[in-house]
């Protein structure tokens, strides 16, 4: 399948090959085939069109995510829907090198996060009762777009403090426990 900006792909084969050129990881890019640059792109693609994504579509029936809009930078400036385009395209081609250098991550469930059972420092201690996911995407990627990760629908209605001897709930019904940034 031939790549094609808007339809399978956010960005153009020229624009990844002028985003890698000033980068530590041009000579890798460069020696990459246009074929496999084009697949890589096309399946970072289709990756970033199954996950959810914070705000709206620029236009309703456009075919793939971005540019979107009410999405904001990490300073919480207002993005234009082509700002967020020109940051999923950046995503899209970090993504594309490190899935055509590393293939086996295209199938990978496998996550970013910690599966430590117990920490301890002295007196404190820490105890994971089941291992916390991170993010399936690359730092880079992460870095660029994960503020901008939808959520699965679910809602935090409180939560919960404990100590040694005393422990806190939150039950402000004022208190908004919603969020709209993602994790760090």
């Amino acid at each position: 399948m031939a790549l094609v900006v808007g339809t399978n792909s956010y960005g153009a084969r020229a624009e990844a090959d002028t985003y890698f050129a000033d980068s530590l990881r041009s000579e890798t890019w460069a020696a990459i085939s246009d074929a496999k640059k084009d697949q890589g792109m096309i399946e970072a693609t289709r990756i970033f069109e199954r996950q959810a994504w914070a705000g709206e579509k620029e236009i309703s029936t456009q075919e793939l995510a971005f540019g979107r809009t009410g999405l904001t930078d990490k300073s919480g400036v207002s993005l234009t829907a082509a700002e967020t385009l020109e940051v999923a395209k950046e995503a899209q081609f970090e993504y594309a090198l490190f899935l055509i250098t590393d293939s086996t991550q295209i199938d990978t469930r496998e996550a970013t996060g910690s599966n430590i059972k117990k920490l301890e420092a002295g007196s404190a201690k820490v105890t994971y009762f089941k291992r916390i996911n991170g993010t399936r995407f690359p730092l880079t990627v992460t870095d660029l777009l994960g503020d901008w990760f939808g959520g699965d629908g679910s809602t935090v209605v409180g939560g919960f403090v404990s100590g040694n001897e005393d422990s806190s709930t939150f039950t402000d019904p004022d208190c908004d426990y919603g969020r709209n940034r993602g994790f760090h």
